[in-house]
């Protein structure tokens, strides 16, 4: 009776493991990186983070041939796109600088000519982190996934046929609105934090003349040689102390906003469905 029960049990777990194998292996999904509409740079970027994805993603695998050449032209047709996506997709979009920040527009396309989302990704142009483009990337896959196809930009009237110049239209690779409101803080703060650098290097200036003004009246006065036409001397002082205070006041106040505007610049959660994302690093 063990024995019997024991193979029972085998069988059970085979099943169930061919059960759960087959939607796995039904859901592969090969990929293939068509080169983005921007520098060389980002389309590196973008690589590097599909090649992260092994382990975190469901359906979506490396392909045969991962980066394609650019057959379809800088804009490519979805046709075009599809008849190189054979049973997977190819994933394209752009990449453009918004203030420090590198915008991604990421898409997918299957082999039917079906266009997936735009997901969007913004990250930071210095730190260069490949993560965030990573998980747009998942965000991408759970488009396809679900098989949810990008919004029509121009929308037939109903009862109409697609023209096939409506057909073979390229895909929109251009971000929709721009950059994500306040991503000018992060340029702005770090211009604050330069000039405050340079009015405190002025402050330092003036401060150095007038100390030697006054050390030169003061040894005057030790060896009892002050006259009238030193009065001047003491107004040099005076007026080198009072620019002194004004460079400092004005030169802290600008350290300090330039520094809040660097720190609180706007780190936006990620987001699919043509929202825009924006992840920023710090030094």
């Amino acid at each position: 009776m063990r024995e019997r029960d024991r193979v029972r049990v085998r069988a059970a777990v085979a099943a169930l493991a061919l059960v759960c194998g087959a939607p796995a292996a039904a859901q592969s999904v090969p990929v293939q990186l068509y080169p983005v509409d921007g520098s060389a740079d980002a389309r590196a970027l973008l690589e590097s983070a599909f090649l992260r994805l092994p382990g975190r993603a469901r359906a979506f695998v490396v392909a045969k041939r991962l980066t394609l050449g650019r057959t379809c032209g800088v804009r490519p047709s979805p046709e075009c796109l599809g008849r190189l996506a054979g049973e997977g997709v190819v994933v394209t979009g752009s990449a453009r600088d918004a203030g420090g920040v590198l915008v991604f527009s990421l898409q997918a396309v299957d082999g039917m000519g079906k266009t997936f989302g735009p997901v969007r990704v913004g990250v930071d142009a210095v730190i260069s982190n490949a993560e965030p483009i990573a998980k747009a990337l998942l965000d991408l896959e759970a488009l396809v996934l679900a098989g949810v196809p990008a919004p029509a930009a121009h929308p037939a009237a109903a009862g109409a046929k697609p023209t096939p110049a409506m057909a073979a239209a390229p895909l929109e690779l251009k971000p929709e609105s721009g950059p994500p409101p306040g991503m000018w803080m992060r340029p702005g703060g770090k211009l604050l934090v330069a000039t405050s650098a340079v009015v405190l290097a002025a402050s330092g200036v003036t401060a150095y003349f007038g100390k030697q003004e006054a050390d030169a009246l003061d040894a005057k006065y030790r060896s009892a040689s002050l006259g009238w036409s030193d009065r001047a001397g003491y107004d040099r002082v005076d007026r080198f102390a009072s620019a002194t205070r004004v460079l400092l006041i004005v030169g802290g106040v600008a350290a300090a906003t330039g520094t809040a505007m660097w720190t609180f610049a706007p780190a936006l959660s990620p987001e699919h469905g043509g929202a825009s994302v924006g992840v920023s690093g710090r030094f």
